[in-house]
């Protein structure tokens, strides 16, 4: 497996590299090992050692000739002076001496906001900590910074690392020095989506360089449905199960709620709702919609999903065609492993038309009578469903009748109490192998 890239992140300015943050771990994390830098005392104690990073993003405050010691393959320095040319702007000399001149700052930012460019905002001051931050959710730790053969004055006290400095202490430890001629230079008030293209140019182009084979071979995004004709079996729960199993073999997933209900929700902890503007978008033939998708999406334990909508599908105007679209793009650009589907129970044109666009189903069933017979309708109507491989799963959570014979099955989901232990049945794991062999 080819080692993971390193990127560091930093700016004295826990405000605005916050805006930042949730899009860089969404963008890179599975494939780039992230550290975040906000804290001038630990930027000086991690840059006493060597370090190789393959991309390094800094706020021009934190920018030196320091940087020169350590093997930094591309550099993107984030300059300050478009936020201070806007409030330092004279008054035009043809206007009256009385005549105010007013800059909306939020207005000037807030360009775009319907493509989902939007401009990095800091946030409130009062909000800023003093020390090192690293979001939870991020799997990347604080790599070792205690230099073995440095003296006792070389070793920072836990209570350094929360120490407040003043700002001429700042200024005299890092000069503001003007950016070498092979450093990438934006304005920190470019949109989000500017820088992180920029980011993910400078990556690629090491992995470009580095990997080329590995690049060219890299398998194609697979799409999962998880589909039954029988309500109420556990296809989200199941949908979810194997979305964990295949992450922890190492595969970036997406999970997506296709069913009018959006019945995922049920198994997310946040209650947050995807952006209507996503909606909006996803209706609108031609649209950009790939970003305003990646916007709407959250971790949830260890997979990622797609946020889900407040309203029904068909309330928001999201129907087939909507949805069959955003899979096609999601899949033309490559940038997950598996991409799973929770389809509704109807066989209707939304759930053939995604069945026809996945390379797996997942098929669930309820050791009854009357699951057996749905079940059975389904098979007899085979034409509908697509030439790709499938699994059937019979979920054992209600006892409540006839078993299917072993043979038809490729495996089965024990009795749980807990929702949360079903989750992780062994049956899961076995899927996520076969899929991966």
């Amino acid at each position: 497996m080819r080692q993971q890239k390193k990127l560091v992140v930093m700016d004295p300015d826990y405000g605005y590299l916050k805006t930042l943050e949730k899009q860089i771990i969404l963008q890179f994390s599975d494939s780039t090992d992230i550290q975040f830098i906000t804290d001038p005392l630990f930027r000086e104690q991690y840059f006493s050692t060597m370090r190789n990073i393959d991309l390094l993003v800094t706020g021009q405050e934190f920018y030196g000739d320091y940087l020169q010691n350590h093997n930094i393959a591309h550099t993107l320095v984030l300059k300050k002076e478009e936020e201070e040319s806007l409030m330092e702007m004279e008054k035009p000399v043809d206007l009256p001496e009385d005549f105010e001149v007013t800059v909306n700052l939020d207005e000037l930012m807030a360009e775009d906001h319907a493509s989902g460019d939007k401009p990095v905002i800091p946030m409130a001051e009062e909000e800023t900590p003093s020390g090192f931050y690293l979001e939870e959710s991020i799997i990347a730790q604080l790599d070792a910074v205690v230099n073995e053969d440095a003296g006792e004055e070389a070793v920072l006290l836990p209570e350094m690392m929360h120490e407040e400095l003043p700002e001429e202490a700042v200024q005299e430890q890092i000069p503001m020095t003007d950016p070498q001629e092979d450093c990438v230079v934006l304005s920190k008030f470019c949109t989000i989506r500017e820088i992180m293209d920029v980011m993910e140019d400078l990556l690629l182009d090491g992995m470009r360089e580095e990997n080329p084979p590995e690049k060219l071979n890299k398998k194609p995004l697979k799409v999962i449905s998880v589909y039954s004709p029988i309500g109420g079996c556990g296809k989200s729960l199941i949908a979810m199960g194997l979305g964990r199993k295949l992450r922890k073999l190492d595969q970036s997933v997406l999970l997506i709620g296709c069913d009018e209900m959006q019945s995922i929700s049920g198994f997310l902890e946040s209650e947050e709702c995807a952006d209507p503007l996503l909606a909006e978008l996803l209706t609108q033939p031609g649209a950009d919609i790939y970003w305003n998708i990646l916007q709407n999406v959250e971790y949830d334990g260890e997979v990622r999903c797609l946020l889900p909508f407040a309203e029904t599908l068909s309330a928001m105007g999201i129907g087939a065609a909507e949805l069959e679209n955003m899979v096609r793009v999601i899949k033309e650009k490559q940038d997950f492993d598996y991409v799973i589907l929770d389809l509704g129970s109807a066989l209707n044109t939304t759930a053939c038309k995604l069945m026809h666009l996945s390379d797996y189903i997942v098929l669930v069933t309820e050791p009854n009578a009357i699951s057996v017979k749905k079940m059975k309708k389904l098979v007899n109507n085979a034409s509908l469903l697509p030439d790709c491989r499938c699994f059937m799963i019979a979920n054992q959570h209600h006892m409540d009748g006839l078993r299917l014979p072993a043979q038809n099955l490729f495996g089965y989901l024990a009795s749980y109490q807990d929702p949360e232990q079903a989750l992780e049945d062994p049956v899961f794991y076995q899927i996520a192998l076969e899929i991966l062999d």
